[in-house]
């Protein structure tokens, strides 16, 4: 009789805890669509805005960081009010090369994105935990002086 007991409360412990996660799974904004291309970007072009910005590049080659001095962040601010939705890539379109530099943008208000560097051409942007794929975008089209690429090659440079 107590074995039952025991095998009874495991069950019900087992239901309820199962059922809680499941109801969790289905309202996860994972199984959504991400609204559009350029959604992370949007969002950053908007907090930069509004909020102090500190930004460091990571150079992968040689795991060296860099802060990013007030002048070299006007480029990045200039990059992002020039894009254009043409410079959005779909997903499909993700480049699977290597990562040359990272700019890690931290906000006042404690929010974190990253602006992975491929190339001259290719970039990506995310938040630092972010559930939507990544923004994936191509400087082609925008000003030599706002190309991330070259700025982070004449920020190590220096």
């Amino acid at each position: 009789m107590n074995k039952k007991k025991c095998l009874f409360t495991l069950i019900i412990i087992l239901l309820i805890s199962l059922s809680g996660c499941k109801k969790e799974w289905i309202d996860s904004p994972i199984k959504n669509k991400k609204p559009t291309t350029f959604y992370y970007t949007a969002q950053l072009s908007q907090l930069i805005n509004e909020n102090t910005v500190e930004v460091t590049l990571f150079e992968t080659n040689l795991n060296k960081d860099v802060e990013v001095s007030k002048e070299n962040k006007e480029t990045l601010y200039k990059f992002i009010s020039n894009l254009k939705k043409e410079n959005f890539l779909s997903p499909k379109e993700d480049p699977s090369k290597k990562i040359k530099y990272k700019l890690f943008i931290k906000l006042n208000n404690e929010k974190k994105y990253v602006i992975n560097i491929f190339d001259e051409i290719h970039i990506s942007v995310h938040p630092w935990d972010g559930v939507y794929s990544t923004d994936n975008i191509t400087m082609e089209g925008i000003p030599t002086a706002y190309n991330l690429y070259n700025l982070c090659e004449f920020i190590l440079n220096k």
